[in-house]
């Protein structure tokens, strides 16, 4: 159980992917003569295209089903469902009896290759899998190299073995007192006796010139051992002299025990029929086919699974169905096929894909609709004649009163283009949404172009007589009266340059941002234009061009008239130069 790898006994891997998925059941509705869709999904189709042409020069009540010869396809898919036990091994001291027992590392491996074939032809395991895949938004449709966890499924298995530390007693000898449990007295060495702390020895008593005998010892010179109390041995304090004590390693247990926590894994593929199915419908459920059925464009049934272990062992006979992998059949079917509607005295012809009535493959029906508005708004863009009101004509479209919000808004360029296609899929191409979309930012930039300026020059004029309060009247005097160093008023410089670029910047954009809401204002609700911040561009690479003239220009003034009130920075480069 050291390893932390599935055993060489692991099955090997699903068959290939690409192999066809058949069944007898599609292949005879696929031949059949027409799967005829729900006149519930004609009207869901003709609403779809009511809601792309609302607000773009035609009313929907002029949008009409002309034709439809889409139909219904079935087609038969499959998941394949790779299962891989995954675990890692720790160990613990003392006899672990929760988790399931193992006698041998060959018995856990072949309880790992069982943990597999259960979950297989186990009725109520394989059940638990198929569900669990099936519950998904994707219902498992479309899953390609992936890889889910079936927490349900979780085993913890132990081998227990004999601590060979301590032999399986629990109990360990004492380093210290090597198992006497006593240690020799370290104040008398064992000898029970000291030397008299009174004659230090010598037996008489100290400073009498009778010499006469120590009173403590008499005349002994040695005295009974006060730490060992004359025994000459200390019990030992590590194993309070038991001689033994308990093994660290198996926490006096005697016994380890080596747990192995394994969690099943499956590795996901899918396949389906690609016989009798047209070529677009087999490229859109192969690039996006879990997507789809998220949406509910592809309608998918389970096949009924087998109830008993006999009836899964046979159809997994039947179907060639590996020991490790499990086959989860769908039914699936789709609608798709030409319609054309009529716009007033216009055909529009167009492919219906799926349950939501999606057009695909339609021409450019909203470029031709909103054209003299896209010509007004290619004028804005280009400055001809009033930008707002060439703005205000392009924007009567709700297709370009789209486009001029995303450009108005916060969204970055890609982000306006998903949420455009998102909102009109046909009709109009992801490059003419685009070219519409930068013709909208120009348009609003030339709008925004003199509020911006007004607001620079506001800006730097207030900038500058705040710059000559704090030089010329007083206020960087001040702070250094406060007692601050020269070094910080040289950085409190810097932080003017600093306040005044941002000062300036917001100036400019709150003019900027004025000028844009008047020109758009109407368009969207309240809330929205709320949302709409003009970009700041190359505002504030002006804002610090002007912010730092002003102040070089200020501190010059300053040398050139009143040198005593200049940074002493400034009086030092000014000497440095001269010299």
């Amino acid at each position: 159980m050291d390893d932390q790898a599935p055993p060489d006994t692991a099955p090997t891997d699903p068959p290939p992917v690409s192999t066809p998925v058949t069944s007898p059941e599609n292949t005879a509705s696929a031949q059949g003569a027409a799967n005829l869709i729900d006149p519930k999904l004609k009207a869901r189709a003709v609403k779809r295209l009511q809601g792309i042409i609302r607000g773009n020069g035609i009313k929907v009540d002029d949008v009409s089903l002309e034709t439809c010869d889409a139909t219904v396809y079935p087609f038969a898919a499959r998941c394949f469902v790779k299962l891989v036990p995954q675990y890692g091994v720790r160990t613990e001291p003392g006899m672990n009896k929760k988790a399931e027992l193992v006698a041998t590392a060959d018995v856990f491996n072949m309880a790992l290759q069982n943990s597999v074939i259960d979950a297989r032809t186990e009725p109520v395991k394989r059940k638990e899998i198929v569900d669990f895949l099936f519950q998904r938004p994707d219902k498992g449709f479309g899953m390609k190299d992936q890889t889910v966890s079936f927490h349900t499924l979780t085993r913890d298995f132990v081998m227990h073995e004999g601590c060979i530390t301590c032999s399986k007693i629990g109990k360990v000898q004492c380093q210290k007192c090597t198992a006497t449990g006593v240690l020799t007295c370290a104040t008398c060495q064992g000898r029970k006796q000291i030397n008299c702390p009174q004659c230090r020895g010598s037996g008489k008593t100290p400073g009498s010139a009778q010499q006469n005998s120590c009173t403590k010892c008499h005349g002994d010179g040695k005295v009974r051992c006060t730490e060992c109390a004359g025994r000459g041995q200390n019990k030992c304090p590590i194993c309070a002299a038991s001689g033994t004590l308990k093994c660290v390693k198996c926490a006096g247990s005697g016994w380890l025990s080596h747990l192995a926590h394994v969690q099943m894994e499956a590795r996901l593929h899918f396949d389906f029929d690609r016989q009798a199915m047209p070529v677009e419908i087999e490229k859109m459920v192969e690039a996006f086919g879990a997507r789809l059925v998220e949406r509910g464009d592809i309608e998918v049934m389970l096949h009924p699974q087998p109830a008993t272990k006999e009836d899964i062992l046979r159809d997994a006979k039947a179907q060639n169905e590996p020991e490790d992998t499990i086959f989860i059949d769908y039914m699936a079917k789709v609608p798709f096929g030409p319609v054309q509607f009529r716009l007033r005295d216009r055909v529009i012809p167009a492919t219906l894909f799926g349950y939501h009535g999606k057009l695909i493959e339609a021409p450019s029906f909203l470029d031709d609709l909103t054209r003299k508005g896209q010509e007004a708004l290619a004028d804005a863009a280009n400055g001809v004649g009033n930008v707002a009101d060439k703005i205000r004509r392009a924007a009567k479209y709700r297709l370009l009163c789209d486009v001029i919000l995303q450009a108005a808004g916060k969204a970055r360029q890609r982000q306006a283009i998903d949420i455009l296609t998102n909102r009109y899929p046909t009709g109009i191409s992801a490059d003419r949404l685009l070219s519409l979309l930068i013709n909208a930012d120009k348009a609003l930039k030339i709008i925004t172009r003199k509020p911006r300026s007004y607001g620079l020059a506001a800006g730097v004029f207030i900038f500058a007589g705040l710059t000559a309060l704090y030089y010329l009247l007083g206020g960087r005097i001040a702070l250094g009266g406060q007692g601050l160093p020269e070094a910080a008023l040289a950085i409190f410089d810097v932080l003017v340059i600093v306040c005044g670029t941002a000062f300036t910047t917001l100036l400019a954009q709150i003019f900027a941002i004025m000028a844009q809401k008047k020109a758009i204002a109407g368009l969207a609700p309240p809330e929205l234009m709320g949302k709409s911040m003009p970009k700041p561009g190359k505002t504030a690479w002006w804002a610090l061009g002007l912010t730092v003239a002003v102040w070089f220009s200020m501190i010059a003034a300053i040398l050139a008239f009143a040198p005593a009130l200049a940074p002493y920075w400034a009086q030092h480069l000014l000497a440095l130069i001269a010299a």
